[in-house]
């Protein structure tokens, strides 16, 4: 549909024909006239009358000369010569026999395109002279109507809109949204050719544009703006005629923030994806090293500090500890590491180790601390704060690696709907943050590089040299305390990693730890483990602090041991997850029949894990795998001591148990 087929359509009130006559009879036989031919008139008793008219709109004019002897003949010819630029308002005048040499007709007719007929007329010509004002005047609203499409559909699309010749692409006109969005004026575009928004010429997509008369979908390209800056976007054409030649009507949509919101989706989605994995690793591992560094212990206590072999069995537990250190990292990235958020001072904890993060810099590269003063407490566990710190500074010492520049900075900051929106996809939470950013000047990265600096085991150093997972610890780390972690860095520019920690309000007092209790003793405990080598291990640590033990291989044994003792049970050690019936399942068979034994619970996974699964509460007594053997005896120990009265009664519930230790979950909102 063209734009004149689609303008509005005449309604029979807007081609009303506004009449002016000197006597009321003349008036009347005029009217007479045209409204038996089925025109509308509006018959006005005065000049002043028939202006009022004209500004309340109508479709043409039919007035008398005598009838402009008036003082208001100024202001009608006034109102005509200040109609819109597509109003043309049709007016016959009907004149005496000789006087259109009279000042008023040719003042008139030199104002506007006044059409005169001489008395006497005929009714003929007079109804042919006002039905051809009424086309005359349709024409005119079909061209303002045409106007206001244009400036709808050109002028005032926000879209960037460009008409370029057919053949040779030269660019012929644009829309004032692409002057804003490409930064050129009119006259710059004019010059110009489509290809030299390109940042390639030859683009092959040039040659379909040239080829195909319009497009049914949008076509990506590259352009460049004036400030040298280059966008992604999708055009659309359509062949058009445009002042005589044979044109194209480009529309261009930029949809840079559309790829760079997709990329950071993806790259969210990865991340996940890689947690899932490392925290089902971890699980697994953490199993295996429980059962490695537990009996290597009990190994090397019974050869000895002189036997020859204890070196051999040292060296056991230094692999597995890095081994365990793996998995911690892996857990951290995967936030599901057991943290113990305390009130921190943030400008004191970079302040404790600023002798440490220069020592591990070096000599050769300057550090520079700028701490903001009167910065709220942020809620975060100190170690691994300082874990963040050092993994920092480290891939800053690396990046650098001669003599270079590491600043250290703290700073109150808000986020706000803005900072969210340049963000998403990632739900940036809007309020008030504490950020420490590290900066160093070395090369930089490209962006595919810093895309992918949070994932594990991606590192730009060579085999062997570090095992890619310093920074995907600190990404870990910061999103398990509720923060954001994003990396700004160009290629010759340096680096710049900047950590946004949720500030809260309140004041922090001294952390207190409640001294360990003593780890052996004499009850009778339940060992519930699917796995046997951790079965047998955790067996033979109790045994070893003088507990008697019974052990079963699932949940349905375990009911069948309790049900036939002959010895009272005072405590069960159970793995969460087992197959048949785990550890949560267990523990509401025992309340079905009447027990009432307290419960530690035990897993390759960690707390948080376990809890968001359901299987746990974070009331509920948890140690993660790999435990120390000690570490377990020592939570036995405190959860037996805490019972009420003799064995079998009612246990409470250990909420803060161990929470030294780090061994329980944090009850807090998890990511």
């Amino acid at each position: 549909m063209s734009l004149a087929e689609s303008a509005p359509v005449f309604s029979p009130s807007s081609e009303e024909i506004a009449l002016l006559a000197p006597t009321g009879r003349d008036a009347e036989l005029t009217a007479g006239v045209l409204r038996r031919q089925g025109l509308s008139t509006r018959t006005c008793p005065s000049l002043a009358r028939l202006c009022d008219t004209i500004e309340l709109g109508c479709a043409a004019v039919l007035v008398a000369e005598e009838a402009l002897e008036t003082g208001e003949l100024p202001r009608f010819i006034r109102l005509l010569e200040e109609q819109p630029p597509w109003s043309d308002l049709p007016v016959i005048l009907l004149t005496s026999r000789g006087s259109q040499d009279s000042i008023r007709v040719p003042s008139l007719r030199a104002r506007t395109s006044a059409t005169l007929l001489e008395r006497p007329v005929k009714s003929t010509t007079l109804i042919s002279n006002v039905e051809a004002a009424l086309r005359a005047r349709r024409r005119q609203y079909a061209a303002r109507d045409q106007a206001e499409q244009y400036l709808l559909l050109f002028e005032r699309n926000p879209s960037p809109m460009l008409v370029c010749d057919g053949e040779s692409l030269a660019i012929l006109e644009v829309n004032p949204s692409a002057r804003a969005h490409y930064g050129y004026s009119a006259d710059d575009f004019r010059r110009m050719i489509l290809p030299e928004l390109l940042p390639d010429p030859h683009d092959p997509s040039i040659a379909a544009l040239r080829r195909q008369p319009y497009s049914a979908t949008g076509l990506p390209m590259q352009h460049r703006r004036a400030d040298g800056s280059t966008i992604e976007v999708e055009v659309l054409w359509q062949a058009i005629p445009w002042a005589g030649v044979f044109a194209k009507l480009i529309l261009v949509h930029d949809i840079t923030d559309r790829l760079q919101a997709e990329v950071r989706i993806r790259q969210a989605q990865k991340m996940e994806a890689v947690g899932r994995v490392a925290g089902g690793v971890a699980h697994e591992v953490n199993n295996m090293m429980a059962v490695v560094i537990g009996f290597a212990e009990f190994l090397k206590k019974g050869l000895g500090a002189d036997h020859p072999q204890a070196r051999d069995v040292e060296e056991i537990l230094k692999a597995g500890g890095r081994a365990s250190e793996i998995v911690r990292q892996l857990l951290a990235f995967a936030r599901r590491q057991v943290l113990t958020p305390t009130l921190l001072d943030v400008n004191a904890v970079v302040e404790g180790t600023r002798d440490m993060l220069a020592r591990l810099l070096g000599a050769d590269i300057a550090f520079e601390i700028r701490m903001a003063p009167g910065l709220r407490p942020v809620r975060a566990d100190r170690g691994q704060l300082e874990q963040v710190l050092v993994n920092l500074v480290l891939n800053a010492r690396d990046a650098i690696q001669a003599h270079g520049h590491v600043t250290f900075e703290t700073a109150a900051v808000t986020l706000d709907d803005e900072y969210a929106a340049r963000h998403w996809p990632t739900a940036v939470i809007r309020g008030n943050y504490t950020m420490i950013s590290v900066s160093d000047n070395g090369p930089g990265m490209e962006i595919e590089t810093a895309g992918r600096v949070f994932e594990p085991f991606f590192t730009t150093k060579p085999t062997g040299q570090g095992t890619g997972l310093g920074l995907s610890t600190v990404y870990g780390i910061v999103k398990q305390s509720d923060g954001y972690v994003w990396v700004y860095s160009e290629p010759g520019l340096g680096t710049s990693f900047k950590i946004y920690l949720p500030a809260v309000t309140a004041d922090i007092t001294p952390d207190g730890a409640a001294p360990l209790a003593e780890s052996s003793g004499t009850e009778t405990i339940l060992v519930v483990e699917d796995e046997p080598a951790v079965r047998n291990l955790s067996c033979r640590i109790l045994e070893t602090h003088g507990y008697s033990v019974l052990e079963a291989e699932n949940g349905r044994e375990a009911l069948r041991l309790i049900g036939e003792a002959s010895r009272p049970i005072h405590m069960i050690v159970c793995d969460v997850i087992m197959p048949e019936m785990n550890g949560r399942e267990l523990a509401r068979a025992l309340e079905e029949r009447g027990y009432n034994l307290p419960i530690l619970y035990m897993s390759g996974y960690t707390g948080v894990d376990v809890i968001r699964r359901g299987l746990l509460t974070d009331q509920d007594p948890f140690i993660a795998k790999p435990f120390n053997g000690d570490a377990l005896a020592e939570v036995v120990r405190q959860i037996l001591d805490r019972q009420p009265g003799a064995p079998g009664t009612p246990a409470t519930a250990v909420p803060d148990l161990a929470a030294s230790m780090s061994l329980l979950p944090n009850k807090r909102r998890s990511h």
